[in-house]
């Protein structure tokens, strides 16, 4: 069975947050996996347009991959590496990208290199 986790980016400090997501009152929340802060709450608002859900799957260095991550592989053609990137999103009951080994790092050599969210400059053409 594979773990249900969210991330997203914390409004007050925009740092990553991971852990159950849920929506109340008009705000967007996780319930944090870690240590309570010092106020004693592992609740934090986030912004929803950082939402991402884990996958289920991972890179080839056994990273968890998210909605939202970006994800390289290099391959070979006649003698010269190339790379291809993708975003990884859902789409109709399947996420999009590579092939993948649910639950254990991919057969493809497919790595996060960043997401959409703190590295949109990894998408723009060279």
């Amino acid at each position: 069975m594979r773990d249900i986790v969210f991330r997203g980016k914390r409004i007050d400090n925009r740092e990553w947050i991971y852990g159950f997501y849920y929506k109340t009152k008009g705000k967007h929340i996780i319930l944090g996996d870690r240590e309570p802060d010092s106020n004693g709450q592992k609740e934090k608002e986030i912004n929803p347009e950082t939402v991402g859900q884990f996958t289920g799957m991972y890179d080839k260095n056994g990273v968890k991959i998210f909605e939202g991550d970006i994800i390289q592989r290099d391959y070979k053609v006649a003698g010269k590496t190339l790379y291809e990137k993708r975003v990884i999103e859902y789409k109709s009951a399947y996420f999009a990208g590579f092939q993948f080994i649910k639950g254990k790092p991919n057969n493809m050599g497919c790595e996060v290199i960043g997401n959409i969210h703190d590295n949109p400059e990894l998408l723009e053409a060279k």
